[in-house]
């Protein structure tokens, strides 16, 4: 699908990033590391030139090995298992997803 830059195209995104806007305002909530202590960033957020691309997603985090992981905000468990050979957890946070791995869940 492609899209055109018109004025038809323009208006439905922006309405979509106004809901999007306002769905986020909605489920406002205190978020905080998951780890004890504000953790160096190893790796940034680098997405892909179109959304359907591989790409990082997300943050690496520097973590010691054993360290304990917290929920980040009050989510439900999505995921929680072996996914793809590793170990994974995922919290759905209303419309953020928060998803941690390597670990042993």
């Amino acid at each position: 699908m492609f899209l055109r830059n018109d004025r038809y195209t323009r208006l439905p995104l922006t309405i979509l990033a106004a809901l999007a806007l306002f769905s986020c305002l909605l489920t406002r909530q205190h978020w905080q590391w998951p780890t004890e202590n504000a953790a160096s960033v190893t790796r940034g957020f680098d997405p892909p030139a179109l959304r359907w691309l591989s790409g990082h997603r997300g943050v690496d985090l520097k973590v010691d090995v054993g360290a304990t992981i917290y929920a980040p905000a009050d989510g439900i468990v999505e995921v929680a298992g072996e996914v793809a050979g590793k170990g994974v957890v995922s919290l759905s946070h209303g419309p953020v997803r928060s998803t941690y791995e390597p670990v042993d869940a």
